[in-house]
């Protein structure tokens, strides 16, 4: 059983939607599966110096047992690349604590930060680990956390960084905290508490968060748009739920130009070139539609939605209609989970590494 110690320094659903959207699997009207690509992707060096487990035993790889069955980092070592951004003059919020038996019986504190570049303004968020089972963004945020750290030096812009959002579920390859069963899990992204409900827009579809982190995390990000406001989000996950998938891709925009997304579609390039072509056109298995490779998003009550979201629900005390983040270009990025993991890592380093290119892109679309 897990217990949960929230110490969130900030103030601090329908979830089968949030379920949906991070199950959703491509399906039957597939008409083309086309990858127009010719993009040379240049890898940049990696700064720090972390290998991805090679054994195929559990927890090895670092001081925090954690699941390695698939190669992944362990959580110690994704937390020392993590925090080399604090001798970058970054800032580091500890937004929760899960509280978790981990797989050799021992009890652990695992901590949910976010970093804040040095400078607010409006930012690019880069999200990953809201589910356990999906290491690949974690992994490549840390390989990739120097460059992220030159990319605000060189830009003129801030970044928020929330790289581990559920280290109890990827200690213990978990979806969510409580496990992995796609009915009683509750995420901690599900932000159906804070977002208007369709039929009575001054009501929230839940009342209350599924999980104190689900709170921290989410009134987190509502109360840094007073200073680092969001320009446009990356959210890593993988689809690791149906083998059906192969070595396809897909891109989620919630965004406000959807499938025409300028940043979406350069991100459906990066990951074709990285050998994981997006399904170009088709059906989702819930009926959502795949244009160029994007799907649009429907309300699905995460933390992505909540970042698109022109008005929302504020947390307490208040409760009432208040101004959302309002994000103009908000994207999902799934690579699939049943490829070996250090080729998912890569493609999502990949996505990283544009960075520069997708705010340029941006700023073509909103200036």
């Amino acid at each position: 059983s897990d217990a949960y110690d929230t110490v969130a320094e900030e103030e601090g659903a329908t979830k089968g939607g949030e379920q949906r959207r991070h199950r959703v699997r491509v399906l039957l009207a597939v008409a083309s599966i086309a990858a127009a690509c010719a993009v040379a992707l240049a890898v940049t060096a990696v700064a720090v110096a972390f290998t991805l487990n090679d054994s195929s035993e559990e927890g090895e790889g670092g001081g925090i047992y954690t699941y390695a069955g698939d190669g992944r980092a362990a959580l110690d070592v994704l937390y020392t690349a993590y925090d080399t951004l604090l001798a970058r003059g970054w800032s580091r919020r500890t937004l929760a604590v899960q509280e978790t038996t981990l797989l050799n019986g021992e009890l652990a504190k695992l901590p949910i930060y976010c970093y804040l570049s040095p400078t607010a303004g409006p930012s690019v968020y880069l999200l990953a680990g809201i589910h356990g089972e999906e290491p690949a963004g974690p992994n490549a945020l840390a390989k990739e956390i120097d460059f992220i750290a030159t990319f605000v030096a060189d830009n003129g812009v801030s970044v928020v960084l929330m790289p581990m959002n559920n280290p109890c579920g990827y200690a213990l390859n978990w979806r969510y905290p409580n496990g992995n069963n796609v009915t009683t899990g509750k995420s901690v992204g599900d932000s159906s508490w804070l977002l208007p409900s369709p039929k009575d827009p001054t009501q929230p579809r839940e009342q209350s968060p599924p999980l104190p982190e689900t709170e921290a995390i989410t009134v987190n990000v509502v109360n840094l748009q007073a200073t680092y406001p969001v320009l446009f989000s990356l959210d890593l996950h993988e689809d690791c739920l149906v083998s059906s998938l192969g070595n396809n891709s897909y891109v989620y925009s919630q965004g406000l130009e959807g499938v025409n997304d300028l940043v979406a579609a350069q991100v459906v390039t990066i990951l074709s070139a990285s050998g994981f072509p997006p399904l170009m056109n088709g059906t989702t298995q819930f009926g959502e539609v795949i244009q160029n490779g994007v799907v649009v998003a429907s309300n699905d009550s995460s933390i992505d939605e909540l970042l698109s979201a022109p008005l929302i629900i504020a947390p307490p005390p208040n409760r009432t209609q208040a101004k959302g983040p309002n994000a103009k270009t908000v994207l999902v990025v799934e690579t699939p989970g049943r490829v070996l993991l250090p080729a998912r890592v890569t493609a999502q380093q990949n996505v990283l590494q544009a960075l520069p290119t997708l705010l340029l892109l941006f700023h073509e679309m909103w200036g």
